[in-house]
């Protein structure tokens, strides 16, 4: 769970000539940072070049709840509680999606994996089925029940996911939602297998299919570090204590956890910023973010396993200002949403000293990143045996016109596109290029669209539709819209206006 991004809690150029600065280590290779910004209201990002440390910036590009992750030549952006949908960004173009879909209305994605080009699992906080698409279309291809592992309130708060080999390794928080997310119990990772898309029992001699049981509550990132070939696990437990959580390994060969490496206390305050909370340099040294039992300060500091030592690297004193950060080569990437200079921050990890003289403006205040390629399957992890078998038959889409507001002029302006077996998914009518439009009652506008790319909505996302008439290629119903939390009813109606060649 990111605490902070739950409805119940709070929401230009820079080029650095490191030359100058007598830099002449770090990056081998140039790479592009993709950086998701926010300010809790609205969203965007940012695409960051590493060899001259300069930031194009795009705001109101993504829901203002959105992480990120990379596989490959794209970038997968989980736009998460009210957003819903999943974001495609190929890394030829980085400003605008080349696909969108939706992972149904309220469901809160929070991590995406990419298995294969037509097959992948997403992460759903509000339900308690693990959620496997084809996200070259969008669509459902099946679920995994997770059910058997929730707390009483039967959610077990899924929330991310590392593969090692042919297993997904899935952590679940299991957090009471009657008690401020409170941890309940024990919190465990399940493992599931990718070849049947089955849980795998971690202990046969018990009753049941087990999962990896954590030694502490609430894990909030993992990593696997390559030089362990383990998974280090970062458990956060109550939000509002720093003696209950810690740092363990977790075994994806023997399938077991190995105990607390150190403890919050040893790391000197709360696990975890505002997204990401560590990242290894080697198998016994790291970074991580924590913070204050308060909240009111958050510090990056380096740990050392093997000591369970750590030391503040960047400790500005000036609020809860950390969010995520990532290391590439001996650079580590820093999101400091400091008020009134955010940006991003670039450490020199073999001396832990900055090497940017000001933070990189990212726009909006960065929140995480991921570089191009980033996630994808650690060098050394066995190679998988899944195969791709589940394409679909190509979709059936109708692209139709959308309702709006209750003003004369429309505040929003939207597409329903809907598949033939009736399901659907929104399209923001401002990604598609310029149109036509004309008024057919003062609450319904009618678009003719000049292209067809399949981008959806940003800041919006429908909830209760009911969809009363699709007769030959015409299109009436009624439902409500959810609108910055507030529900709105409509009306809507309309008719094809191009097919997918």
């Amino acid at each position: 769970m990111r605490f902070l991004l739950h409805p119940m809690n709070v929401p230009a150029i820079i080029i650095l000539c490191l030359a100058c600065l007598g830099f002449a280590g770090g990056a081998t290779h140039a790479e592009t940072l993709f950086v998701v910004t926010t300010d809790y209201e609205s969203g965007g990002h940012s695409v960051l070049d590493t060899q001259s440390f300069s930031a194009s910036t795009h705001q109101g590009t993504i829901f203002q709840d959105a992480v990120v992750r990379s596989f490959g030549d794209n970038v997968y952006v989980v736009e998460r509680w009210h957003g819903d949908n999943i974001l495609i960004y190929h890394k030829n173009n980085l400003e605008k999606p080349v696909r969108q879909f939706s992972v149904g209305s309220g469901t809160n994605p929070h991590d995406f994996l990419l298995l294969s080009e037509t097959r992948a699992y997403v992460t759903l906080y509000e339900e308690s089925e693990l959620l496997i698409v084809n996200p070259q279309t969008g669509l459902r291809t099946g679920s995994i029940d997770l059910s058997a592992y929730a707390d009483a309130d039967g959610i077990p708060e899924m929330d991310l996911m590392i593969r090692y080999g042919d297993y997904v390794f899935v952590s679940l928080q299991r957090l009471d939602r009657t008690r401020m997310f409170q941890p309940t119990g024990t919190s465990a990772v399940v493992v599931i297998d990718l070849r049947t898309d089955t849980i795998v029992d971690t202990d046969p001699r018990q009753p049941g299919t087990q999962a990896i049981e954590l030694t502490r509550t609430n894990p909030v990132d993992m990593q696997y570090v390559a030089a362990t070939g383990k998974i280090l696990v970062a458990e956060a437990g109550s939000y509002y204590t720093t003696d209950d959580g810690g740092l363990e390994f977790v075994d994806p060969v023997a399938l077991t956890g190995e105990g607390v490496l150190m403890t919050e206390a040893e790391l000197g305050g709360q696990i975890g910023g505002a997204f990401g909370a560590l990242t290894m340099t080697d198998s016994d040294q790291g970074y991580a973010i924590i913070m204050t039992e308060d909240w009111l300060e958050s510090r990056v500091v380096r740990f050392n396993i093997e000591t369970r030592s750590a030391r503040a690297v960047h400790a500005p004193n000036s609020g809860f200002v950390h969010s995520d950060i990532l290391l590439r080569n001996d650079l580590l990437y820093v999101c400091d949403r400091t008020r009134y200079a955010p940006g991003i921050r670039i450490f020199d990890t073999r001396s832990d000293n900055e090497i940017t003289s000001q933070p990189i403006e990212t726009g909006l205040p960065p929140f995480c990143l991921t570089a191009i390629g980033a996630d994808d399957m650690p060098t050394g992890v066995p190679g998988s045996s899944v195969p791709d078998n589940d394409t679909q038959p190509e979709e059936s889409m109708q692209f139709v016109t959308a309702v709006l507001s209750n003003s004369d002029m429309p505040v929003f302006t939207d597409v329903f596109v809907f598949n033939a077996d009736g399901s659907f998914v929104l399209k923001k009518f401002e990604q598609y290029g310029s149109g036509d439009f004309y008024y057919i009652t003062p609450t319904l506008v009618h678009f003719i669209f000049n292209n067809g790319a399949a981008v959806d909505i940003q800041y919006i996302q429908g909830t209760g539709i009911v969809l009363n008439g699709l007769t030959d290629r015409l299109i009436f119903g009624a439902g409500s819209y959810m609108i910055d939390y507030s529900i709105f009813p409509m009306l809507f109606a309309g008719r094809e206006v191009m097919a997918p060649q």
